[in-house]
């Protein structure tokens, strides 16, 4: 059961869709958000969409992602000198996180 399961999450994860993204004014960095397939919707479900967070370089590698519970939860990317911001919301409360562009 639990292999089923797990089996199911993961086929969600590597069907997944890129949903919006953010470029640097200069190109060097990309923020991009993809959505994960939710399996119940291939039935008529809705609701949340998990989703993958992923900060690119010029040449396409990633340089660090987050995971979060609903892709349309994500709002106001902000461009540092050394990082990107973002907020999304968790059941009510907003969340800032941010991810490195230096590593």
């Amino acid at each position: 059961m639990l292999l089923a399961i797990g089996l199911m999450q993961w086929l969600a994860r590597v069907d997944r869709q890129k949903d919006f993204g953010f470029e640097t004014t200069d190109g060097s960095y990309r923020f991009e958000v993809y959505r994960d397939i939710v399996l119940p919707a291939y039935f008529g479900g809705r609701g949340t969409a998990p989703s993958e967070v992923e900060v690119l370089d010029r040449r396409g590698r990633v340089i660090d992602g987050e995971h979060l519970d609903d892709v349309k939860s994500i709002y106001d990317v902000r461009w540092g000198r050394s990082e990107v911001d973002f907020f999304y919301r968790r059941d009510g409360p907003t969340y800032r996180s941010t991810i490195e562009l230096e590593q």
